[in-house]
């Protein structure tokens, strides 16, 4: 047993940490230990001496170099794998350093929390929900205390531990909150998080924090008590604007609030933003998910951000149109009729954005899933985001017996980026996907990936959604278009069969039994050489960039194919429509970006002819026909601005990868989409 000689100060080390092995993001600012780091400063003062990480190989050397008193690690689902690794590595050099997690991905029961415990042999604490009251309680123990079994002699608030020498769990019955977090002080304005400016992060921010509902597949309600917490506004201000004035190559800021418009004060906070990007040029983009209810004051604060909005911010996030499913998962949604009123606002307001379904559901079908797509089609949402069900720590969901009333059977995949060796750690992340349930089996699962994946190229990224839409005005849903291109796959020229080919096995070889078995085959040098060469990466983004990278023009001529056959098959008249056609394509085909063409330097500005005024359709495609736009002779320019050129570069700059495929996909999480497309005018 090691005794600690002072107990006048402490080191700590804490580390939100992400692999940065492969590629160099996109990553986010640590403002979750910044937080922590923050209120123990307050209470702790010059007695304790806290060192920040980000990256593992930091933190690896730091730990060499000098041995903290405490490492304490924030513990998600795509860091569970490197975290342990490391704290079982440090062990192993200084026995006698506390370690400390703390984070949504721990079991919600007693039963579950202990078997996790006991398992985990390497860790000493687990901090629950709020981390900054918890963490404190563990500095004040230590200090009180001459050895980790003393530490360990009585509960600590709002924190869990196994003693393997009583064999006994602490796990609170109860748990103290920070009510005003206001006392927590702000990281940014502290200058906790000053040393992270230099390192290419997204800043990310929250203005509230928790979530009122209890969504049983998600951990956030749950570790919020169902409750939110608001920090003062005039603070919010003036985080924004101290990012602002020191943000370099970063044009994004990610708002980390389960509902941002859930508050009369967001449309105010809307407007902070808005006039700091007027003075400071930041933020060009925002992130945000936005609130389950409240659609006016929505549509308020999406006016006040209009264009500063990206795609990926998601509206009315359905993950289910089914009523006994919701009822299963304990949700509650939107009317269709309010999101389908807020949806064509936002698209007359040229405003991104999108919503989501989850595959795999308690209770959900392939008809149903089917119909949930087809319903936000018709809806005409701007982009239709959809996950496999993802098992988190944390979540109702995921507790044994919820398993085992729905029939949920799991298998595990590499997680996109989420591996690396650092000194001797080898470190490969996995996520455990519901592959099966009472209600689907394997095979209607994965029946989706293509759909899924066609809906994101085609639909979400906007590269084919004028001939979509054109089809929609023909009482087509872009549902049964992707369910032909993949039937008819036979038939498409030999690039695209061998890519639709490729995707589909892929998605099928993708799958493992267990986390060990992952770890076995990625481990081996010939595989995890691949790995680092890019060979694995998220599907949709891979086969995306597949597509328009090797044989853009192969696809165009497929999907021209298949729409006319399709169109054809409805008794419409080909002939009638054959130009309509021609300048759809003529359109997506220039106002498109060519990455070949952008990094070799050879983008240049395009003047087209066409037949029909497509500008003045597209701001009313969802209320009159292109018929009716016909302006033979028109001339539109394509333009990739000065503006643009710079967002791109500094993107490919941040995320640069080991090729442009992966480079692309990775800056592609985090972009604006309307930066992947040239700007159109009139001549």
């Amino acid at each position: 047993m090691v005794k600690r000689n002072s107990k006048d100060s402490c080191q700590i080390y804490l580390a939100d940490l992400v692999h940065n092995y492969a590629s160099k993001g996109p990553h986010t600012f640590p403002i979750n230990i910044g937080y922590v780091a923050a209120y123990a400063k307050k209470l702790y003062s010059d007695r304790v001496n806290i060192k920040l990480f980000k990256f593992p190989s930091d933190l690896i050397i730091a730990i060499k170099e000098k041995k903290p008193d405490i490492l304490a690690l924030s513990n998600y689902t795509w860091n569970l794998d490197i975290n342990s690794r490391i704290i079982s590595w440090a062990k192993g050099l200084h026995k006698e350093i506390i370690t400390v997690f703390g984070g949504p991905d721990y079991p919600v029961t007693y039963e579950e929390s202990a078997d996790y415990l006991k398992i985990a042999k390497a860790l000493d604490f687990y901090v629950l929900y709020q981390g900054e009251r918890g963490f404190s309680n563990i500095i004040q123990r230590y200090f009180e205390s001459g050895t980790l079994a003393e530490m360990k002699s009585r509960a600590i608030e709002n924190c869990s531990f196994y003693d393997r020498k009583t064999n006994k769990v602490a796990f609170p019955k109860r748990y103290n909150w920070i009510e005003d977090i206001g006392e927590i002080p702000s990281p940014y304005l502290t200058g906790v998080l000053d040393e992270f400016f230099k390192d290419n992060l997204i800043p990310l921010i929250e203005t509230n924090r928790g979530c009122p509902y209890s969504c049983t597949y998600c951990a956030w309600g749950k570790a919020s008590q169902k409750r939110i917490f608001q920090f003062p506004i005039d603070r919010v201000r003036d985080e924004i604007e101290y990012i602002a004035k020191k943000i370099g190559k970063i044009s994004l800021l990610m708002v980390g609030d389960a509902n941002f418009g859930i508050f009369e004060r967001d449309i105010k906070i809307a407007e902070f933003m808005k006039n700091i990007n007027k003075t400071y040029g930041y933020p060009k983009d925002i992130f945000v998910a936005w609130a389950k209810a409240n659609p006016d004051r929505i549509v308020k604060i999406a006016k006040i951000l209009s264009n500063m909005i990206g795609a990926s911010s998601s509206f009315g996030s359905f993950q289910t149109t089914d009523p006994k499913v919701m009822n299963n998962i304990k949700r509650t949604n939107f009317s269709f009729r309010d999101f389908e009123k807020i949806q064509n606002n936002f698209i007359k307001k040229n405003i991104s954005t999108s919503s989501e379904l989850i595959l795999g559901l308690p209770g959900e079908t392939k008809g149903s899933h089917l119909k949930g797509l087809r319903k936000l089609f018709d809806c005409n949402t701007q982009s239709i985001v959809c996950y496999n069900l993802r098992m988190l720590g944390g979540s109702e969901l995921n507790m044994a017996i919820s398993r085992e009333e729905f029939g949920i059977k799991t298998k595990f995949r590499l997680i996109d980026g989420g591996f690396g060796k650092y000194e001797d750690i080898l470190s490969i992340e996995t996520e455990e996907i519901a592959l099966s349930t009472s209600m689907m089996n394997m095979d209607e699962i994965l029946y989706f990936r293509p759909i899924h994946f066609l809906i994101q190229f085609l639909w979400n990224y906007g590269y084919y959604k004028e001939p979509l839409f054109y089809l929609k005005s023909e009482g087509i849903n872009p549902v049964d278009v992707i369910i032909s291109l993949i039937e008819n796959r036979k038939k498409a020229p030999l690039s695209i069969k061998m890519i639709l080919n490729d995707f589909i096995k892929e998605s099928h070889d993708e799958w493992f039994d267990s986390k060990e078995k992952i770890f076995n085959y990625y481990s081996s040098p010939e595989n995890f050489e691949n790995l680092k060469k890019g060979s694995f990466g998220k599907l949709n983004y891979k086969y995306t960039y597949r597509i328009l990278l090797e044989c853009k023009n192969d696809f165009d001529e497929y999907l021209y194919d298949i729409l006319h056959d399709i169109l054809e098959a409805r008794g419409v008249k080909i002939s009638g429509i054959k130009e309509e056609l021609n300048d759809l394509f003529n359109y997506t085909r220039n106002v498109f970006v060519d990455f070949k063409d952008f990094f070799n330097n050879r983008t240049k500005d395009k003047i087209i002819r066409f037949k029909y005024d497509i500008l003045a359709w597209k701001k009313q495609y969802n209320q009159k026909a292109l018929g009716e736009f016909k302006s033979p002779g028109i001339k539109l320019k394509f333009v990739l601005s000065k503006e643009q050129r710079q967002v791109l570069k500094k993107l490919c700059s941040q995320f640069e990868g080991v090729d442009l495929n992966q480079t692309l996909r990775k800056m592609s999480e985090y972009i604006n989409e309307k930066d992947l497309f040239n700007k159109v005018s009139y001549l």
